[in-house]
């Protein structure tokens, strides 16, 4: 039975492997579901890597259609590629009111970035913290510092140089929009990247 698992955990189908073990509750199957998110990860840093070495988007999918299915050159270089030549590869992020917390969508962006990154090891980031027009100035900008922190730590955690980002508040000084409701709020609660090489 554990080869049978071991099998399809090679494939990269550990869900099917833990449905064929009849593992569907409990801290076994917990443990099955963070093996397969591990192995997604792992699967998008092995892009990352297979597309610094190679500098092709297609021979890096290759290295990881090698591996498994989950990450692929055209899924994981195709969002960056076109805002690239605009000069605004990294999407902005979004924060909840009052918060400097990733959210998970957040936090899956910060893992494309950070494959874009570490496929241009030429590439610095400034990342600014912003906040929406509530509130006291110097309270934004001790949470545009807070926010844009959490970005940078969270970045550094999926292995891009510390040295390569630096972090910067603007608070409530440079909103995207300077409407006074809940939608140009939202719009205002974010972390920027300012890209330059």
């Amino acid at each position: 039975m554990l080869q049978a698992f071991a099998a399809a955990a090679r494939s990269g189908s550990f869900t099917e492997a833990a449905a064929d073990l009849e593992v569907t509750q409990g801290p076994i199957s917990r443990q099955v579901r963070a093996l397969e998110q591990l192995y997604r990860v792992a699967s998008r840093r092995l892009y990352g890597f297979a597309l610094w070495v190679t500098g092709s988007p297609e021979d890096a999918a290759d290295v990881v259609a090698m591996e498994g299915e989950y990450a692929t050159g055209s899924d994981l270089e195709s969002d960056y590629a076109s805002t690239y030549e605009q000069g605004s590869p990294l999407q902005d992020i979004q924060f909840e009111y009052d918060s400097a917390a990733l959210t998970e969508g957040a936090r899956a962006t910060l893992e494309k970035h950070a494959l874009w990154l570490q496929g241009r090891r030429d590439v610095r980031v400034t990342v600014e913290g912003h906040c929406d027009q509530r509130g006291t100035t110097e309270y934004n900008l001790a949470l545009g510092e807070q926010r844009a922190r959490a970005v940078w730590d969270y970045l550094v955690g999926l292995g891009v140089a510390a040295e390569r980002l630096r972090t910067v508040s603007y608070g409530k000084e440079q909103p995207l929009d300077p409407s006074d409701n809940e939608a140009a709020y939202a719009k205002n609660r974010r972390a920027h990247f300012s890209v330059s090489q």
